[in-house]
């Protein structure tokens, strides 16, 4: 088996999904979502305060913030660049194409 640290960076599941199953779609706190997404829990309420189109979704019970770990994924994935993000926005600044796989 190839350590977790190298997992992290290619497409292959990381151990944590190859022993948590699909419907244990888990209800994380800040804290724990902090841990399991390398983000402080400062971050994370800054993001969940964010406008509405970029906010982190999130749950609010009796003044508890709990993040579904999908939720968090799939927010997560749409924040992903690919290629030096500097140079995307100089690029769409002077009206050029956008480079392939950039935004």
């Amino acid at each position: 088996m190839k350590p977790l640290r190298a997992l992290a960076r290619t497409d292959e599941p990381t151990i944590i999904d190859r022993v948590t199953p699909l419907y244990l779609d888990a209800y994380l706190t800040l804290r724990a979502l902090s841990t399991y997404g390398g983000i402080s829990v400062r971050q994370l309420r800054d993001h969940i305060n964010d406008e509405p189109e970029h906010a982190l979704p999130h749950y609010r019970l009796d003044g508890k913030i709990l993040v579904k770990r999908s939720d968090f994924d799939t927010w997560m994935q749409a924040k992903r660049i690919v290629g030096k993000p500097s140079l995307v926005a100089a690029i769409k600044a002077l009206g050029l194409a956008t480079p392939i796989g950039g935004r």
